[in-house]
């Protein structure tokens, strides 16, 4: 029996499908019949779904509508809350006072310990709140008048110095320093997880931060990226500090309070600054958490090593536009250098002034510009204040030095060609801290008014000429005007 003797009605989908391709009249037929039979069946349940659907879009209506009025009436609430760095600024600039004023008060519970100066929790605030509430908040903050946050509003201000102070006392002089000798200097540390600073003393996981754990701790990866011109700066707020109260009251005052728009320009940036900028600068701040310094101070016949924390920060107040810290380890430095420059008779008592204040050795050098914190060849910087040191030490004297001392005493300089793989990228390596240093001692420092007929090299060595000498002579200090 062919296929087109075959009943359509005992025929597969597939076999009848076939037939139909085929051109078989019955199967075509009976196709035609099954059509007619499934669509009022098809119509009657379609129908009905059909309907409900219209009802639902039709009663989404009158929401769709008030969706789309709020949506235009809180346009730039919205494209703000939705763009992730508009969000944090937002959050970051939110008070507990903001949110008693739109929220309930377990929202305000649930939020305001999450608040932080930089606006990090900022997602997780925004999924604790409503969008209404979300919205709501940021049209009252935009609403408020605006606070301009100058300097002159800003209480307490310590100001930036002109010059950035060096030591030139012998056993202090690397106290800023990562070269790591004398009686002060510093140590970047792997990790500052379980440090915590009380009473004066350092403590790891809740025992005394030992000479032994630091051994462990420290590290030379990335002491490129410390930022030693600002630090000396930060020093010089506090031996300014220090010398303005410690000899009228005996106290020293612990911290810090800057304008931001002031270390901002400082910095190289505009004045008029971004949240970003702000949070780059916090940032900066921040960084030289993870630096200790280490002091050695004689007790009972011996040296101890005192191991103290460079700088804690202590806060942006977005109020006023400043940043806090304090540095128990300067404040022990400059203490140090105060009571070591002090002069002394035979018997070691202190040689005094008509006015009953002790005679002083000098200690610092006031001869570098602090606008060469601006410069990013920091390198070169170092070189600056190692020759700037050395001449002013020299007195009299002509200043010399070998150039490999003067590597030797750059650690970021001496770290980065140690990583170097050939000698030619040593020898640039040291033809761009050298040339830039030679121009930075003419462009950024005072030699010249302040040294009679000072001569300054621009030889550059390469690692086959370390040993060679360079000399500053000069006629002598200038006179006072």
């Amino acid at each position: 029996m062919d296929d087109n003797s075959k009943n359509p009605e005992s025929m597969s989908m597939g076999e009848l499908l076939r037939e139909v391709e085929k051109g078989n009249p019955q199967a075509i037929a009976y196709m035609e019949q099954l059509s007619r039979d499934i669509a009022p069946k098809l119509k009657a349940v379609i129908e009905p779904t059909v309907s409900r659907v219209k009802e639902a879009v039709a009663a989404l209506q009158p929401a769709l509508a008030e969706l789309k009025e709020f949506h235009d009436s809180h346009r730039e609430a919205l494209e703000a809350l939705a763009d992730e760095k508009k969000a944090q600024a937002f959050t970051a600039t939110l008070t507990p006072a903001d949110l008693k004023a739109v929220v309930d008060e377990p929202t305000v519970e649930k939020i305001a310990p999450q608040l932080t100066p930089d606006g990090a929790n900022w997602l997780e605030i925004l999924n604790n709140l409503e969008l209404w509430e979300a919205v709501a908040l940021y049209e009252y903050k935009q609403a408020q008048p605006k606070h301009y946050r100058t300097r002159a509003k800003a209480n307490s201000l310590d100001a930036l110095p002109d010059t950035m102070p060096v030591i030139t006392v012998n056993n202090y002089q690397n106290a800023i320093s990562l070269y790591q000798k004398g009686n002060a200097y510093l140590q970047p540390l792997s990790s500052v997880d379980g440090l915590k600073f009380d009473n004066g003393k350092l403590y790891f996981n809740g025992m005394p931060f030992t000479t032994a754990k630091l051994q462990q701790l420290r590290t030379k990866e990335g002491i490129e990226n410390i930022d030693l011109p600002l630090l000396r700066t930060f020093y010089g707020i506090i031996l300014r500090n220090f010398e303005r109260t410690y000899t009228e009251s005996k106290q020293l005052q612990e911290s810090v309070k800057i304008y931001v728009p002031d270390l901002a320009a400082y910095l190289g940036k505009s004045r008029n600054i971004s949240k970003m900028d702000i949070e780059s600068i916090i940032g900066k701040v921040s960084s030289f958490q993870t630096v200790v310094g280490i002091v050695k101070q004689p007790k009972n016949g011996r040296i101890y090593e005192n191991i103290l924390p460079v700088l804690l920060f202590t806060g942006y107040n977005e109020a006023d536009n400043t940043i806090g810290f304090t540095s128990p380890y300067m404040n022990q430095v400059i203490q140090d250098v105060w009571n070591v420059s002090i002069r002394r008779d035979k018997k070691q008592q202190p040689k005094l002034k008509k006015n009953g204040e002790p005679q002083r050795l000098p200690a610092y050098s006031y001869l570098i510009k602090s606008s060469i914190g601006k410069e990013r060849n920091k390198k070169a910087v170092e070189i600056v204040v190692t020759v700037v040191t050395l001449i002013e030490q020299a007195g009299d004297n002509i200043p010399q030095i070998k150039a490999s001392t003067i590597v030797e005493r750059n650690p970021q300089l001496r770290e980065s060609l140690d990583n170097a793989k050939s000698v030619a990228n040593k020898n640039m390596m040291l033809k761009r801290a050298f040339t830039k240093a030679w121009e930075l001692l003419r462009t950024q420092t005072r030699l010249t008014e302040v040294y009679r007929d000072i001569q300054i090299p621009d030889t550059v060595p390469t690692m086959g000429s370390l040993d060679m000498v360079f000399r500053f002579p000069h006629n002598g200090k200038k006179p006072k005007k």
